[in-house]
């Protein structure tokens, strides 16, 4: 099992929860299913443009999933480039690969990559004797949440 990271970038608040409600989710909910997902962590973030980027350790992405999904629901919001740059500058880290890529990022685009074990968050973790516990409460925690996102 390796982890698979996919960045989606997916421009405006209600754009974003929708993404969370009707994408993330359901497509969350299928792999657990099928057993395909062991750990499932998401985070809205702002570094290149925004995104929500997710992490699953999974034995397959979801790659055709959010190419239908954003074909399906584009983001209408605009951004101009100050903006994006502002958004971009105000981050301090980087969380994997796809953040340091040069230049900022189109909405309605992703990127899906093998999530390496020294990226954010899995540094977390680094002096925890039960880190697979810790990785268990972020998973039901983000479970928990994709599944109350409509409430």
């Amino acid at each position: 099992m390796s982890y698979i990271g996919a960045n989606i970038y997916y421009w405006g608040m209600q754009e974003q929860r929708r993404l969370l409600r009707q994408g993330l989710s359901l497509w969350a909910r299928e792999a657990r299913d099928r057993g395909l997902v062991q750990h499932l962590w998401y985070c809205p973030f702002d570094v290149r443009s925004p995104h929500v980027f997710a992490l699953f350790r999974a034995g397959e992405g979801r790659h055709n999933d959010i190419k239908t999904f954003l074909q399906k629901w584009p983001s209408h919001v605009q951004l101009n480039t100050d903006e994006v740059e502002q958004r971009h500058s105000q981050c301090r880290i980087t969380m994997n690969l796809a953040d340091r890529q040069p230049g900022p990022a189109p909405n309605n685009s992703f990127l899906v990559f093998e999530h390496a074990h020294t990226d954010y968050p899995f540094w977390l973790n680094q002096h925890l004797d039960n880190s697979d516990q810790l990785w268990r409460r972020l998973d039901e925690v983000a479970a928990w949440t994709l599944d109350h996102a409509s409430d």
